[in-house]
């Protein structure tokens, strides 16, 4: 595959990602039993985070159904964050990667996992300024926003397109879930948007239900992918994560408060994203984040 053309394809696939419908369709989550808080209700998510090495082990559905995504997979060490087929790839810093000249164009080294299935894709993605993944607190009846400029580059590294991007996270309110044979009866219900724009290629949103249970992390994920390639091709995909198993850091085996955490928010700074299958329907298959952790994020706002 040419640069061209792998940069074509890559231009396609974010232009699939979802388009904004709002969370009020049909596969949002019923409210029945969820402890609504009010708008001046504030949750601090430092006890609510995953404890630094801790992996995750999640089972995944889509659209209601068992699918070949079966299991899924998070590591969490050293302000990175590794999930499903890039988890165990060697840690070397992501900057090293990106090929920010024409001239520098060569040969990536990056251990991207085996293309033999049609349709594979990866690239990287760098956040200026770091987008807030997961803010220091969350409120009811109010969003807590990050924006940033974010730079897309191909597999190889050359640079491939420039666009801004913007994630909201909301405190819905407590609900107690069951999640195999596990029950959290004070899990934190928060609704999440992600608004991806590329000038004259597309604009996309990515609507998340999240549950987070003290000293755990994310237990459940419902995950809405709604888009349209090139205002040509649409598509329209859910996706259900829930905990498996977590294994914890010896050190803090047996104490279910702290998480590790110190109030600090979670911000990434470059990503390393593995799509399979990369079209037409695009899915998540790996990810890497390099994290920077900082109190007071000048682009988190309220």
């Amino acid at each position: 595959m040419t640069r061209n053309q792998h940069s074509i394809a890559i231009l396609s696939t974010i232009a699939c990602l979802p388009v904004a419908t709002g969370c009020v369709e049909s596969w949002r989550p019923p409210l029945n039993g969820v402890q609504v808080v009010s708008a001046t209700v504030r949750a601090e998510l430092a006890s609510r985070m995953t404890p630094p090495g801790t992996v995750l082990v999640y089972s995944c559905r889509a659209g209601g159904k068992q699918d070949d995504c079966d299991q899924y997979v998070v590591e969490l060490a050293n302000g990175r964050r590794a999930e499903g087929r890039l988890v165990g790839c060697k840690r070397d810093p992501l900057e090293g990667y990106l090929q920010r000249e024409p001239s520098d164009e060569g040969v990536s080294n990056f251990p991207w996992p085996p293309c033999n299935e049609t349709g594979a894709l990866g690239f990287f993605l760098e956040f200026e300024p770091p987008l807030v993944y997961w803010p220091s607190y969350v409120e009811g009846g109010r969003a807590i926003t990050s924006s940033s400029r974010f730079h897309l580059y191909g597999a190889r590294g050359p640079h491939v397109c420039s666009g801004n991007v913007t994630r909201s996270v909301e405190l819905e309110g407590y609900e107690s879930v069951e999640v195999g044979e596990q029950r959290y009866s004070d899990a934190l219900r928060l609704r999440v948007e992600t608004s991806i724009r590329v000038p004259w290629l597309c604009n996309v949103r990515i609507s998340e239900y999240v549950w987070l249970a003290p000293g755990v992390g994310e237990v459940r994920r419902m995950q809405k992918w709604k888009g349209r390639i090139l205002l040509i091709t649409s598509f329209d995909s859910l996706r259900i994560y829930d905990l498996m198993e977590a294994k914890r850091p010896q050190s803090l085996s047996g104490n279910s408060g702290e998480g590790g955490h110190t109030g600090l928010s979670e911000a990434w700074r470059l990503c390393a994203i593995h799509l399979y299958p990369g079209m037409p329907v695009p899915r998540l298959s790996g990810l890497i984040a390099e994290t920077d952790e900082a109190k007071h994020c000048e682009n988190q706002k309220h």
